[in-house]
């Protein structure tokens, strides 16, 4: 790597993040931030990486920071959410959301998170708008499906949630044992914390977009 040169130092900490190298990714990032402070990017898979170790607090600082560099990309206000949706602050990922689907109307990660939060809040018809959105994006987005089965399981609307929960089957049987589960377990309602939902928030972020560190290099 080029001693002096922050993007040789953020690149090799991409590799490492995305290989679980993770104490030599957070090393090549605190130095690539070293050499440009201005580095938004570094800032942002820093706070990822921060997110992957469970150090909410870590990854909070470093995407608020990489905000002040880059205001207007709407993909780090919806990974600060989804900080804020582990740490339960729902009305703070609502407001980080909203700020996303203002500048990126057509990120339907955004449009489902903030239906996430608002389940969690018990605002159902907004959480329904939420994922109907999500869907009218990307019809075959299967988090916002099981999300929105949730929402009409929630209002009675028993049809409509075993159709979401039969789509999303069908897109990735995968998600059976997930709504199985669900089904089983009679708490699952707004207001609770499940944690099987909240450990899995940042593993959907990568599920969703595996590139993203890359791409944002480019």
């Amino acid at each position: 790597v080029a001693p002096k040169l922050a993007a040789a130092w953020y690149s090799r900490g991409v590799v490492k993040f995305l290989t679980s190298q993770y104490e030599a990714a957070r090393v090549d990032f605190d130095r690539a931030i070293q050499l440009n402070p201005k580095l938004a990017d570094a800032y942002v898979s820093r706070g990822m990486l921060h997110a992957e170790l469970g150090e909410a607090k870590g990854a909070l600082r470093d995407l608020t920071r990489a905000l002040t560099l880059k205001p207007r990309d709407a993909r780090i206000f919806n990974y600060r959410a989804a900080i804020r949706m582990h740490r339960q602050d729902f009305d703070g990922a609502i407001r980080d959301n909203t700020q996303a689907v203002k500048l990126d109307p057509q990120l339907p990660n955004a449009w489902c998170d903030r239906g996430k939060a608002r389940y969690f809040k018990a605002d159902l018809n907004a959480a329904l708008a939420d994922f109907n959105q999500a869907l009218k994006l990307n019809p075959k987005f299967t988090t916002a499906l099981f999300h929105r089965g949730l929402v009409h399981w929630r209002l009675g609307q028993a049809e409509a949630a075993e159709a979401d929960f039969a789509a999303c089957v069908k897109l990735d049987p995968r998600m059976a044992e997930r709504i199985v589960e669900m089904k089983r377990i009679s708490y699952y309602r707004p207001g609770i914390r499940q944690s099987t939902v909240f450990r899995r928030i940042f593993s959907d972020i990568f599920r969703a977009n595996p590139t993203y560190l890359i791409e944002a290099f480019n």
